[in-house]
């Protein structure tokens, strides 16, 4: 995690996500089997559990009572993830109503940096690769660090900077397995060999809508997020202070 991403611990995760509920934010809601992404937005909460309500249908069997899945939100200038257990799935009662997404109190909040999603970062032996096409038709393979529904950050290898200047755009197409995206970017920020991508084709008019095969693999990457996570979880009284 970046340095400036915030824990928030129990004392304060009431508070946080009552302002969530309050302004209706916007979320991305992923479960751990194969079953997909979900676009949501806060509604809800009591003392023990926080409501979304799921704004694509879920397929069937998804979100069974204590499956844990993880929420991605966004509200303001801040942006964010927490790991949460499913508590129940409540179908609408009449259309157009969403399915509506109970879930248990999360223990831990994560905040971040400005951002309209909040950005996982890559590791690196799960197999995500990017080729980058620049203006003249040259292709670059620089490593993925991090990415997100709306964009990436990259890095090239010693000796091979190809020093983009902002503004500039690129064709990127990612792949993992069998899943291929190509998607238009543009150059917002270098730092040295790094650069920060916007997948400009994907933000239109303010509103995120990813192709298929981006939430895919954005669903494996949080996946290895999750269970490194899980792997290193501190033992009970020993978490932040």
């Amino acid at each position: 995690m970046e340095e400036n991403t915030l824990a928030i611990d129990s004392a304060d995760i009431s508070r946080t996500l009552w302002e969530f509920c309050v302004n209706g934010a916007p979320a991305v809601v992923i479960t751990l089997d194969e079953r997909g992404v979900y676009q949501a937005r806060f509604v809800s909460m009591s003392k023990d559990s926080v409501t979304l309500d799921l704004l694509t249908e879920p397929a069937e069997g998804t979100f069974s009572p204590d499956s844990v899945c993880s929420v991605s939100f966004h509200l303001g200038n801040r942006a964010g993830i927490f790991l949460a257990t499913v508590r129940e799935l409540v179908p609408p009662r009449a259309a157009p109503q969403a399915h509506s997404l109970v879930l248990n109190l999360p223990r831990l909040v994560i905040r971040g940096e400005t951002r309209r999603t909040f950005r996982l970062p890559v590791a690196q032996d799960l197999g995500v690769n990017v080729t980058l096409v620049d203006e003249r038709g040259g292709q670059l393979t620089p490593r993925l660090l991090d990415i997100s529904l709306g964009g990436m950050l990259v890095e090239f290898p010693i000796g091979q900077d190809p020093e983009f200047e902002s503004g500039t755009s690129v064709r990127a197409e990612i792949r993992h397995r069998n899943h291929n995206v190509r998607l238009q970017g543009e150059i917002r920020r270098r730092e040295r060999r790094q650069y920060g991508i916007l997948f400009v084709d994907i933000l239109q008019e303010g509103n995120i809508d990813p192709p298929e095969a981006l939430r895919t693999i954005l669903k494996a990457i949080e996946a290895r997020w999750q269970e490194e996570r899980a792997r290193t979880k501190p033992a009970p009284g020993r978490g932040r202070r």
